[in-house]
């Protein structure tokens, strides 16, 4: 089985609480190592994470042990601020490396709005600390098409993967390339597709945003499809995203995603999903950074 070929694991919440919805007891490491053996299991081979994720790497990187003869492919990611030192940033490229080894595949800077924040500079020494180092691919974890709008050809020929949101409220990632903001080779990871949880509640959770939760479970109930299935349906029409990442915390919810991704393999996601993008959305939605929680 591959159906999970094009997801890419998410794994903030190994070892943390992490999201808007998850504000229960951290998974047992028995758990997580079931999902890591589901997920490679189904065809899953792409895992997201970062050292900046608390715990992660290490669980996950103690949980890979009993998979050296797979070929998984690591994403992991380094943040920069204002008082970072190259050497800060290479110790943690490094410690990602220690942990994952040949299985790193990608680095992403997971900073926002570098050049308006004065760290492009810092951010084309640590790729270029990648170039000199390692084989592995870099590139830009994004909120918008603004951040790689004026970034110059020196920068974006060290540019390999962007990693932006995507979701019924958010076209981010799928305008990368139909814009030609980015290279038609860069790879294009979805992320958000639930909207941080958002898209997923039951209740809406943020009293601002009332009218646009209110609108999407009209939407889903107008399609007679559910909440997550619908935000899968999404991302996989779009043509410029290569793959999407969504973080999983339990078992069952991987089981879920699962079966939601057989029933779109069996009808060639023919049911047509529509952006809810034009309906006057409030700007802040779609940039949990701003969110007042």
């Amino acid at each position: 089985m591959d159906c999970l070929s094009k997801v890419s694991l998410g794994t903030a919440s190994f070892g943390n609480i992490y999201g808007i919805l998850n504000q229960n007891k951290v998974t047992s490491f028995k758990e997580l190592y079931e999902i890591i053996d589901l997920f490679v299991n189904n065809g899953g081979f792409q895992i997201d994470t970062s050292n900046c994720y608390g715990d992660s790497e290490k669980i996950l990187g103690n949980i890979l042990k009993d998979y050296k003869k797979h070929n998984l492919k690591i994403t992991s990611k380094f943040k920069v601020t204002k008082q970072s030192k190259i050497e800060d940033i290479k110790l943690q490229i490094d410690k990602s490396y220690q942990i994952f080894g040949e299985k790193l595949d990608t680095v992403l800077c997971h900073t926002p709005d570098i050049i308006s924040s004065n760290l492009k500079n810092i951010v084309l020494e640590a790729f270029k600390y990648i170039d000199n180092r390692y084989n592995f691919k870099k590139g830009l974890s994004i909120y918008s098409k603004s951040e790689v709008f004026n970034l110059d050809n020196k920068f974006r020929n060290h540019i390999n993967e962007i990693q932006a949101p995507l979701n019924i409220f958010d076209d981010t990632a799928d305008l990368l390339k139909k814009e030609k903001l980015i290279d038609l080779k860069n790879k294009v990871i979805a992320r958000s597709i639930y909207l941080q949880g958002f898209l997923i509640s039951e209740k809406c959770i943020l009293s601002r945003f009332k009218e646009q939760h209110l609108l999407f479970q009209k939407y889903c109930l107008k399609k007679k499809i559910p909440n997550k299935e619908i935000c899968i349906r999404y991302v996989l029409q779009k043509k410029f995203v290569d793959s999407f990442t969504i973080g999983i915390n339990k078992l069952n919810h991987l089981v879920e995603l699962i079966e939601i991704l057989e029933r779109i393999k069996k009808d060639n996601n023919k049911i047509s999903i529509n952006s809810l993008a034009h309906n006057n959305v409030d700007n802040y939605l779609i940039d949990p950074r701003k969110w007042n929680l």
